[in-house]
């Protein structure tokens, strides 16, 4: 990130350390090195082969401490002051969505039934505070905590593609589980793995991968405009990686022609479109990945991490080209720098390169011309400088805090904190760093919230020019 976008308390230049690191996969305890011998070298066409990029400078905070981060509760995560022009978007590796769904019976309406109760025993109060008939879902009940954010972007939902309608039914039943007037409602949007070779899952089953978007219907998304909404897959992940959400502000007086919706638009439009993409970004490991058509293997799974990278970044720079403001969150594997992990992170020579990669395409400040780099705002550390949080809590509940990294993350275009061409600001952006919110996953959610300027129905307001 630009020291001429940090707050003027956070532009303190941080040390720098020779070494790369990259953090490790899930469920998987941290190792000194890491064997290079499937190197890029033996990349194949399948691949498109970029030169092997210097390793930036990796900013330091203060000297690793030797004290385990610790959990706090649900209470210590404050968030900022509802505000209608504001998009509080979530993001959770919730590695299964099972755990957050109402048993899946035959009869699943016996779930909800009112479970009977001593005259005693409180009952459950509604999201209003009004005693409830209905039992609400774990994944209703992370929503109502967090004071349902305008997005939920999942990762690693684990579902196999032949079930992909049961589990739409599910999701939409648990998120939605009042029928009431008035009730905050979503919906929910699905991308699950289709390459036969190399999404097979544990024991060949398929249930891998997955991403799923749940985008607030009601109420609305910003207040005193209407917001045209579409969420769809990328043609080339074929592995449930991607969903793409694009929101474009338009006054609540205008009529629409077709409904259809256009990434460009007007130089009137320029700075008011959209576009955030929940991603579960490859893990990069020495297993080795396969032609998605004949099977055969054509390099290992960092050059496929490394490929990702590129295709990601070329989409990129797509949206940003026709005027979009681009807000990338989920699991990236990725810990950007030094001081994203506890008590350290790997720095094979595999895991070096990726990371080097990753920055070099998304975050590199250094790149003034803009060639080749995104120039992309950590979301986490533009906010809260050099604090140590971490997203990925691999360990037990004992033993919190042994081995973690901050590897989800928010990386948003740098006109969200520069101003220039945009109505969207930066305004917030957390880990929910705790025991409690990790739940049943290995992951805690991250948040980003943004912000629209200005009044839709005021026509001064729509030049940019």
């Amino acid at each position: 990130m630009s020291d001429a976008v940090l707050p003027k308390n956070k532009r303190d230049r941080p040390r720098t350390l020779e070494k790369d690191v990259s953090p490790p996969p899930p469920r998987r305890l941290k190792t000194s090195a890491e064997s290079a011998s499937h190197s890029s070298a033996t990349i194949n066409k399948t691949f498109t082969s970029s030169p092997t990029l210097p390793s930036p400078d990796i900013p330091l905070g203060s000297p690793k401490s030797s004290t385990k981060p610790t959990s706090p509760s649900f209470a210590n995560n404050r968030k900022p002051s509802p505000n209608p022009n504001r998009l509080e978007i979530i993001s959770w590796n919730v590695n299964s969505i099972e755990h957050l769904l109402p048993p899946d019976t035959k009869n699943i309406s016996t779930f909800f039934k009112r479970k009977r109760r001593s005259s005693t025993s409180p009952r459950p109060e509604s999201e209003s505070g009004d005693q409830e008939e209905n039992e609400i879902s774990p994944l209703r009940a992370f929503l109502q905590r967090h004071k349902y954010p305008a997005l939920l972007c999942l990762q690693e939902v684990k579902i196999v593609s032949k079930d992909e309608e049961r589990y739409m039914s599910r999701i939409t039943r648990a998120v939605n589980t009042s029928s009431k007037v008035g009730e905050v409602r979503y919906n929910v949007h699905l991308n699950l793995p289709k390459d036969k070779f190399n999404a097979r899952g544990l024991g060949g089953t398929g249930k891998v991968h997955g991403v799923c978007t749940l985008v607030r219907s009601h109420p609305p998304l910003l207040a005193g405009c209407n917001i045209e909404v579409e969420t769809k897959t990328m043609e080339w992940d074929l592995e449930g990686r991607i969903l793409v959400t694009l929101l474009k502000p338009f006054p609540s007086t205008k009529i629409e022609d077709d409904g259809k919706f256009d990434e460009g638009g007007s130089k009137k439009e320029e700075g008011k479109r959209l576009v955030i993409v929940n991603g579960y970004w490859p893990n990069g490991t020495t297993n080795p990945y396969r032609d998605s058509n004949t099977g055969e293997v054509v390099g290992t799974r960092h050059d496929f991490k490394r490929s990702f990278h590129a295709r990601m970044f070329s989409e990129v720079g797509t949206w940003e080209a026709k005027g979009c403001q681009v807000v990338l969150i989920g699991d990236m594997n990725i810990a950007p720098h030094c001081i994203d992990g506890f008590p350290n992170l790997r720095i094979g020579a595999e895991h070096v390169r990726n990371r080097a990669d990753f920055n070099s395409k998304f975050l590199d400040e250094k790149n003034e011309k803009n060639e080749g780099s995104m120039q992309g705002v950590d979301s986490f550390r533009w906010v809260n400088g050099e604090e140590r949080k971490y997203s990925y809590h691999g360990e037990p509940a004992a033993e919190w805090g042994r081995s973690c990294d901050r590897v989800d993350l928010g990386v948003v275009s740098k006109n969200f904190v520069n101003g220039l061409g945009t109505r969207w600001s930066l305004v917030n952006a957390d880990i929910y760093e705790s025991v409690e919110e990790r739940g049943r996953s290995d992951h805690v959610p991250i948040s980003v919230v943004v912000e629209f300027a200005g009044d839709l129905n005021d026509e001064r307001n729509e030049d940019l020019e």
